[in-house]
């Protein structure tokens, strides 16, 4: 009886000790996520991050861009995601499953979240009413085709913005380079002192 309590708690204590899988809700989301041997579930959108320790990856949401670190299986379900994987010590490529559209899954560097986070452009553009922030040491892509879109350029990222259609805002803070372009619309580009910012105004009401 002693004994298979002992059991019990053993196991008990083992499963509490246990991480749980990992599960990101949150848009906009940046930065490194460990999942220390557990798996992660990513339900939210345009977030630019770097896996680590990653069994299983699922990917719900739409215009992510992922680096991830020797995964052993990868699962797109989203549309318009960017993931970009690399091989463990074994050299063994994870299984892909890619059910959703427009999807790139490929080998690739870890890194590449920060040197290039391409947004938006395969589905068209960011959606009306959208904000994106690039992160910190990116170089961000992102059109505005239609709708009120405002992108944001944190020191450190470079930042090309297209601006077709709608009211436009880019906001470029000190230490960032802005490439800032306006076919239509109504465009504005706030760029801070000590940031590096270019305008072309082909068309539309331009004003920084």
């Amino acid at each position: 009886m002693l004994r298979a309590l002992i059991l019990v708690l053993a196991t008990v204590f083992s499963l509490a000790g246990q991480a749980a899988d990992l599960v990101v809700n949150e848009d906009h989301q940046t930065g490194t996520r460990d999942c220390a041997g557990n798996a992660i579930t990513l339900n939210s959108n345009r977030n630019t991050l770097k896996l680590l320790g990653c069994t299983r990856i699922v990917v719900n949401g739409n215009f992510n861009v992922i680096d991830a670190v020797a995964p052993a299986a990868i699962s797109v379900l989203g549309n318009d995601n960017r993931v970009n994987w690399s091989v463990g010590a074994d050299g063994r490529a994870p299984d892909v499953s890619n059910l959703g559209n427009r999807n790139q899954v490929k080998a690739g560097d870890a890194g590449a979240t920060e040197r290039d986070a391409t947004i938006g452009l395969a589905a068209g553009g960011l959606a009306i009413e959208d904000r994106y922030s690039c992160a910190a040491g990116s170089t961000c892509r992102a059109d505005c085709p239609a709708g009120n879109c405002t992108m944001t350029c944190p020191a450190g990222a470079i930042c090309h913005y297209g601006c077709a259609g709608g009211d436009c805002l880019m906001q470029c803070s000190a230490g960032a380079k802005c490439d800032f372009s306006c076919h239509g619309g109504n465009c504005r580009q706030t760029c801070a002192t000590g940031a590096r910012c270019e305008t072309t105004c082909a068309g539309g009401d331009c004003s920084s």
